[in-house]
């Protein structure tokens, strides 16, 4: 994946209501992608059950999986994308591999299923089904 480009400060984008929402930066795209969205989260490895949850406009995602080796980060990796219905290769790491502050980028395109009105639809039920406490 690509580095993504400048920001992006479009109120009309389907993806900016999320921005306001949680700690979401919206970026250019490069490449193959023709927006990023970079989502910050806080991990819970080891976890008794794997869940999503929006506590003070934080993304929490709890994994089962153990933070040994990676296999905690691959667990987030798979559980943001399966809950934005994109492919895991679509969302990468890139800041806070060793912590439980992490930051993922979704490379996102308009011409697939990867459209980026439909991630921000997702993202806004995650919300509203998972409110903040």
């Amino acid at each position: 994946m690509k580095k993504p480009g400048g920001v992006i400060y479009s109120p009309d984008h389907p993806l900016s209501q999320i921005c306001k929402i949680m700690k979401a930066v919206l970026r250019e795209g490069k490449g193959e992608y023709d927006i990023f969205l970079e989502i910050e989260i806080r991990a819970k490895p080891g976890a008794k059950r794997e869940e999503i949850v929006l506590k003070e406009g934080v993304l929490y995602l709890a994994t089962r999986a153990r933070a040994v080796e990676g296999e905690a980060n691959e667990a987030l990796t798979k559980i943001l994308a399966e809950a934005l219905e994109i492919a895991p290769t679509h969302c990468a790491l890139i800041r806070g591999e060793k912590s439980k502050y992490k930051t993922f980028c979704i490379g996102l395109t308009e011409k697939t299923r990867h459209d980026p009105g439909k991630v921000a639809q997702l993202l806004l039920n995650l919300c509203l089904t998972n409110p903040q406490k």
